[in-house]
């Protein structure tokens, strides 16, 4: 477990507030959110790119402050990226490449979908963020 404020996700440290990261090789998913911590699986990082892991680390912290709304996660994830300077364009591209393939489940949009609201939100102001 890493204590909150304590990870690093390819050298950047993260946090999502007081909620602790639970590592864990054994999850059936990239991430996860639950009430007070989130939960990655180290294994299935391996080989992503930099911006797709910090998206879903952002994602699931998302979750904290808004439950299960799957949209205003990842449009907080992706907000989030550009406040703190470590998403661009190419890498929502990268963000995009990766959930594309994804099908549509009863919490989630189809890949193609996400990723339509993300470049949507990624554009909605264009005016540098506020840290």
């Amino acid at each position: 477990m890493a204590p909150a404020g304590t990870l690093e996700i390819d050298g950047r440290r993260v946090d999502c507030g007081q909620a602790p990261t639970v590592l864990d090789p054994d999850y059936g998913d990239f991430g996860g959110a639950y009430a007070r911590f989130l939960i990655l699986n180290p294994q299935r990082f391996g080989g992503l790119a930099t911006p797709v892991k910090l998206w879903i680390y952002s994602h699931e912290c998302a979750h904290q402050a808004v439950g299960a709304d799957e949209v205003k996660a990842d449009c907080i994830a992706v907000l989030r990226g550009r406040r703190e300077g470590w998403l661009t364009e190419s890498g929502l591209e990268q963000i995009c490449e990766f959930m594309r393939p994804t099908r549509q489940d009863r919490q989630h949009f189809g890949g193609a979908q996400r990723c339509e609201l993300m470049q949507k939100c990624f554009r909605q102001d264009n005016k540098p963020l506020r840290r």
